[in-house]
């Protein structure tokens, strides 16, 4: 009839909703060190990877094992961008990404495999180390170093030209630190250096 006709001819091929799912480019794009409170080192990665050519992707599967105790954990993420947990220093890990669809369908799996890493290199020292004085107080300046894993300087005030005995009056990222509330007419001496 006409209208089977109309039917049959209005027919057309819908896209495989499996298709167009392959993960490319997985990499570990960088490692972070972490310093616990007993003075041992974990690391963190962030991994990538290109986004998959496909409209029915919900969300991707992590899968990681640790190769060296062979504990084997999973997640689930919504971006091409995935941060692990605390990783052990030294131990060689293997990261699994797949696409999921809505309906379910999981595409290929791409990998990769990596040992993490601590950075155990302090960064450079604070260079230019300088102090304005002003009433009742002194502004202590100096020059951060470049250093990625820079994170802040503590600074120390002593009475007497001894380092070994000074105290320490704060904190800081950033390139000064105001002491106030001296007397006037006083001497004090400065050191800023890495938290231990």
């Amino acid at each position: 009839s006409a209208e089977e006709a109309d039917i049959t001819s209005n027919n057309s091929t819908l896209p495989d909703p499996r298709a167009g799912l392959a993960i490319s480019n997985l990499a570990v794009s960088d490692q972070n060190t972490n310093i616990t409170s007993d003075g041992t080192h974990t690391v963190t990665a962030s991994l990538s990877w290109d986004d998959v050519d496909s409209a029915y992707v919900n969300h991707y599967l992590v899968g990681y094992k640790n190769n060296t105790t062979g504990i084997f954990a999973k997640s689930t993420t919504d971006d091409n961008t995935f941060e692990t947990g605390l990783l052990v220093d030294g131990d060689s890990y293997t990261f699994v990404v797949a696409a999921v669809t809505d309906a379910g369908y999981v595409g290929a799996q791409s990998s990769v495999t990596f040992t993490a890493e601590a950075d155990t290199t302090a960064p450079a020292v604070p260079t230019s180390l300088s102090v304005d004085a002003g009433y009742r107080s002194n502004v202590v300046t100096w020059t951060n170093p470049t250093d990625d894993d820079f994170k802040e300087v503590d600074v120390y005030v002593n009475t007497s030209n001894n380092s070994g005995t000074a105290t320490k009056l704060g904190s800081t990222a950033g390139t000064s630190f105001t002491h106030s509330g001296l007397s006037q007419n006083v001497t004090r001496y400065y050191w800023d250096h890495y938290p231990l």
